[in-house]
């Protein structure tokens, strides 16, 4: 951490910082984790064994919804402020 932190050079930060930016917009928009959502619903709803491996996914949808609520409430472009970069 120190490295990052303290050795690496402007340049170097700067292409980490465009890089995640990019990876946060791709697989954390509204869309995708609608996308992730759904498949996860569509999976609980093809799945015919209960019990446990039910349980499990409806911790997966809970965990789900609420990881979509969050990114939604926290309007995913205001997440990395600029005066941070």
């Amino acid at each position: 951490m120190y490295r990052v932190l303290h050795s690496l050079s402007d340049e170097v930060l700067a292409r980490m910082s465009e890089a995640g930016k990019k990876r946060v917009r791709e697989e954390f928009s509204e869309r995708k984790m609608a996308e992730r959502l759904d498949a996860e619903i569509e999976k609980m709803v093809q799945t015919k064994e209960r019990g446990r491996n039910g349980l499990l996914q409806m911790g997966v949808l809970a965990i789900s919804l609420g990881v979509l609520g969050l990114v939604t409430a926290a309007g995913l472009g205001k997440v990395v402020r600029k005066d941070t970069v």
